[in-house]
């Protein structure tokens, strides 16, 4: 449920309302241009409704003469400065996203040509020293750069994360003020992502997952996203799903998967080198190309196989994958739909398998398990799934 106000909205005190279930494809509500009385007096009447059918749950589960308790509190839980979200945005690799906006401006009228006569003499400077080259490119990258830092900036300008009456809240933006509000027990699983740019500093990003038809990218379908968190703040996880603990010590997958991409992918790459070489001698450039694509290839397998990790404890399961960046899946084992392991003809000779977890936002995959392992962590998925009181379909 959200209600934003772009800045042309605020001196007539509109702004627009839309509401998506977690089940939903895309958003089922979209009222633009109504009173801002009348949207917050909806978002009230919704939860309240949810706050009622909450609580005669409660009293059907509350054995007699129990009183039932209900939280009426609002705390702040997280915010962030703007040094956060600026280089939260630097972090955030939307670097494509500006080019192709600046592609599409460069189509249309005067503005096209005027980015075409800006692009030219670029162009002309570089080609008159091969200096200019060394100087355009990092300024050009770095322009970039801060112009995301920017736009985020914008974006998430004064950013808050409340809990209020079981519900998370949060307000940003500058020129488009939006106010974003999911119940809490509508939590399926968080998500935390951490681009290359974003090691250096330190900087993650929370999605909070909700049940979801179909697998969309989250990071630009998300509808709830915590910016500029650091890893010493993710004891926030626990305020936003409860029972999260801080995050454990993670075990590694079998190095036989490393091994088994090496041989797979670097052996015909030898044997191409090889040929080339016959062909063309060790000098020319494409058997280069291949010499040097190798040991680049053999380092990107290792970052990919050393990112592998996963830690279970008695209700939530972490999962931890990446490859320049990391992303670290946390989601609650009650809510585990569908269980499957999976042998090819080497882990069957190893003793090794893939565990594929079905949760209500999509599948996680934990690939080159010891196969004991990979057994007793679906068995217990498995049991305490089935027997949740809350367990969802």
């Amino acid at each position: 449920m959200q209600i934003a106000q772009p800045f042309y909205f605020r001196p007539f005190q509109l702004v627009h309302f839309s509401l998506e279930s977690p089940s939903a494809r895309t958003k089922e509500v979209e009222l633009a241009g109504i009173r801002r009385e009348l949207a917050e007096r909806m978002r009230e009447i919704i939860i309240a409704q949810g706050a009622t059918a909450i609580t005669a749950q409660q009293q059907n589960s509350t054995p007699t003469g129990q009183p039932t308790t209900t939280q009426s509190q609002t705390a702040l839980l997280y915010s962030a400065s703007a040094s956060r979200l600026f280089l939260h945005g630097v972090a955030s690799n939307r670097i494509w996203l500006i080019l192709a906006t600046i592609y599409g401006l460069s189509q249309q009228g005067m503005l096209g040509e005027l980015l075409d006569r800006l692009r030219a003499s670029v162009f002309q400077n570089i080609s008159a020293s091969s200096y200019a080259l060394m100087i355009w490119i990092p300024a050009i990258m770095l322009g970039l750069l801060c112009v995301s830092g920017v736009l985020s900036l914008l974006r998430y300008y004064d950013y808050a994360l409340r809990n209020e009456e079981g519900r998370l809240s949060s307000t940003a933006g500058m020129l488009n003020l939006r106010e974003e509000a999911l119940k809490k027990e509508k939590v399926t699983g968080l998500v935390f992502r951490q681009t290359v740019i974003g090691r250096p500093f330190d900087l993650w990003s929370l999605l909070v997952r909700q049940a979801a038809s179909t697998n969309t990218n989250p990071v630009l379908t998300a509808p709830f996203m915590v910016p500029g968190l650091r890893q010493s703040e993710f004891t926030l996880a626990n305020q936003v799903m409860n029972g999260v603990a801080p995050l454990p010590s993670l075990q590694g997958v079998s190095p036989a998967m490393r091994r088994i991409f090496w041989i797979r992918l670097l052996l015909p790459l030898l044997l191409l080198l090889m040929i080339l070489g016959w062909l063309w001698g060790m000098t020319d450039w494409r058997t280069a190309s291949v010499a040097l694509l190798m040991p680049l290839l053999a380092v990107m397998i290792h970052l990919r196989w050393i990112h592998w990790a996963w830690a279970l404890d008695d209700e939530k399961m972490w999962v931890r994958h990446g490859l320049l960046g990391r992303t670290v899946d946390c989601f609650p084992i009650r809510l585990v739909q569908h269980v499957c392991l999976q042998q090819n003809p080497y882990q069957r000779r190893h003793g090794l398998a893939t565990l594929l977890l079905t949760l209500p936002q999509g599948t996680i995959i934990i690939p080159f398990m010891a196969f004991s392992t990979a057994s007793d962590i679906a068995n217990r998925v498995l049991y305490v799934a089935e027997s949740a009181n809350s367990h969802r379909l």
